[in-house]
């Protein structure tokens, strides 16, 4: 995975003693847009997070970053818009710029086809974001506080998913509508039935499976807890022995989550989890490493 702004600042406030640095990382994601890696990205049907290896689960907006004016797309709109010194910056960006919410059919092609171009995150609650014309690697024209247009394929699932009357349309929707609220105050869909973890609030439930297979996949299913006897599970046998945690959100940004990889028996010595001794999984755990 290539090491993202954001992972290089995560990890500089680790080796400085801090905790993972969440609320820096919310701060530097709410006022900027940074190129990502969309390894660390989890697609889920309430939205889309990015997860770090860290445990920080934030909602994220995700749109497609600067353009090439040679390019076979840009070229012909933008000789168009600058024929005579005329330049539209707003027509332009209008024609190509779409940020995305939820998981749609526009971002699933572009995972199948390995990511074509530069994709960025960011929070931006107007829909508001930084956007560049590039020729090679010069800068041509920069535009800092563009307004950008929903995705019209996230939009379609979001007023489905929302069941408002009349829905959003894509003049009057912002991403703060829905990025700007806490987990717990955003009606989206059911409980997911026999949860690993009780206290994933609700609005994660519909997405946990996802969300929990991202965060072992990036943590190596490598057990966080103290004392852990076990803490290396990554043999295919032993992976069904671990569980993410979610041990709260962030104070400053709500919007953010703090996640926790944990075996089946550090897990269990959370408080409030002794209703995990009677699950499956528990009994599993004894009966590979005996009862410790």
């Amino acid at each position: 995975m290539r090491l993202t702004r954001f992972a290089r600042l995560e990890y500089a406030v680790s080796m400085v003693g801090g905790k993972p640095g969440l609320s820096l990382l919310a701060r530097q994601l709410a006022e900027s847009s940074e190129i990502v890696d969309p390894d660390s990205l989890v697609f889920g049907e309430t939205g889309i997070y990015r997860l770090t290896p860290g445990g920080a689960l934030t909602q994220v907006a995700f749109f497609r970053a600067d353009n090439d004016i040679d390019s076979d797309t840009l070229g012909p709109l933008f000789e168009q818009h600058a024929h005579h010194g005329g330049f539209n910056g707003d027509a332009v960006v209008d024609a190509l710029h779409h940020y995305h919410l939820v998981e749609c059919p526009v971002l699933v092609e572009q995972a199948l086809h390995a990511w074509p171009g530069e994709y960025a995150i960011g929070q931006h609650a107007a829909g508001r974001f930084p956007v560049s014309f590039t020729r090679g690697a010069s800068t041509v024209i920069e535009v800092e506080d563009q307004r950008l247009k929903p995705c019209p394929a996230c939009l379609e699932r979001i007023n489905k998913r929302l069941g408002r009357h009349g829905g959003f349309d894509s003049g009057r929707f912002l991403p703060g509508d829905l990025l700007g609220q806490a987990f717990e105050r955003v009606p989206l869909g059911s409980t997911a039935p026999n949860m690993s973890c009780r206290s994933v609030p609700e609005s994660l439930r519909t997405d946990w499976e996802r969300i929990e297979k991202a965060l072992l996949a990036l943590t190596d299913y490598r057990c966080q807890g103290e004392d852990c006897p076990h803490p290396e599970l990554s043999d295919p046998a032993h992976r069904p022995l671990m569980q993410a945690h979610y041990s709260g959100h962030d104070v400053g940004f709500e919007h953010f989550a703090h996640l926790r990889s944990l075996c089946v028996r550090c897990h269990l010595q959370e408080a409030d989890h002794g209703y995990l001794r009677n699950r499956v999984s528990h009994h599993r755990y004894q009966q590979t490493f005996g009862h410790v």
